[in-house]
């Protein structure tokens, strides 16, 4: 009985012993930890995506997270780095293809404007269906168009009008 009451006491002492030993300061972290943003910001409603610095930023109505797949509806994202602007009545990410319906996609040369569009994070590829184009110098519309990394337009079945002045 001894020897279980003192196996006891010496084990609460263990436990407790650094609680009466310290002196109470506990540390909150680092001065450079606050410096840091997180990748992803929401505020009031509004979405900031950061790789380094602001990369993208943009709004949506509403955002159903399901187990496998996002959806966003009324999704407006401006790219401050490249300079473009996509909005889309509907979204849906699924891995490592984002599908949007109703899409609207400017850039500083062109607008785009399609019923689907399907954009893949790894090709980084913009394709779709039917589309409506315009530009400073054309306007047109085509059957399928890719737009690639590096903004170059490629289309089927192109029908376009060069404006000229007068």
């Amino acid at each position: 009985m001894v020897k279980t009451l003192f196996f006891i006491l010496l084990l609460v002492t263990v436990m407790f012993y650094p609680m009466f030993i310290s002196d109470n300061k506990v540390k909150v972290g680092d001065n450079h930890m606050s410096e840091k943003r997180p990748d992803i910001e929401f505020v009031d409603g509004r979405f900031f995506i950061y790789q380094g610095v602001l990369d993208k930023k943009g709004d949506f109505n509403i955002l159903n997270i399901y187990k496998k797949e996002y959806i966003a509806f009324k999704l407006n994202v401006k790219d401050v780095l490249k300079k473009e602007h996509y909005y889309a009545d509907k979204t849906v990410f699924k891995d490592d293809i984002i599908t949007g319906h109703d899409v609207i996609y400017k850039n500083t040369d062109i607008e785009l404007r399609t019923n689907i569009a399907r954009y893949n994070k790894i090709t980084k590829n913009l394709n779709g269906g039917k589309f409506r184009l315009f530009s400073k110098e054309l306007r047109g519309y085509g059957d399928t168009f890719k737009i690639n990394e590096k903004k170059d337009l490629f289309a089927e079945n192109i029908i376009y009008y060069l404006k000229v002045d007068k």
